[in-house]
């Protein structure tokens, strides 16, 4: 496999609109593949890193 450029992009996107990229899309050789946004929208967890203290200290769950 060759190693691909983490800014290229493919010619497909996810369902928001945004282009998948090369690197993740051939690895998985998958059409239907979500950004990293949406795939941790998608199982639950939030789209972001938000810190542990932070999370804590909002009273919000932590995942282990």
């Amino acid at each position: 496999m060759n190693k691909q450029s983490y800014e290229s992009q493919s010619d497909y996107f996810c369902k928001c609109g945004k282009p998948i990229k090369m690197n993740l899309f051939s690895k998985k050789n998958r059409k239907d593949l979500l950004c990293y946004k949406c795939h941790r929208i998608s199982i639950g967890k939030p789209a972001h890193h938000v810190p542990r203290r932070k999370r804590l200290d909002a009273g919000l769950p932590v995942h282990n």
